[in-house]
């Protein structure tokens, strides 16, 4: 479980810091503490519905296979 919990750290991490660069032009560590955890939960919510889209075509594709 460490391994899941460091990969998903370290995703949410790149995440946040490719919006802070988008959203605000600036790296993550550069800005403010409120926009610093504001874009952090904006990764992770980001990411939470990518891997509930996966998951849900991968049930969509076991039932078109018939499994």
């Amino acid at each position: 479980m460490g391994a899941v919990n460091r990969d998903l750290e370290e995703t949410t991490s790149n995440k946040a810091e490719d919006l802070a660069e988008q959203r605000y032009g600036r790296e993550f560590h550069d800005l403010p503490a409120s926009l610093q955890m504001a874009t952090w939960m904006d990764a992770e919510l980001e990411i939470a519905i990518n891997l509930a889209c996966e998951a849900d075509m991968f049930r969509i594709k076991e039932k078109e296979e018939g499994k």
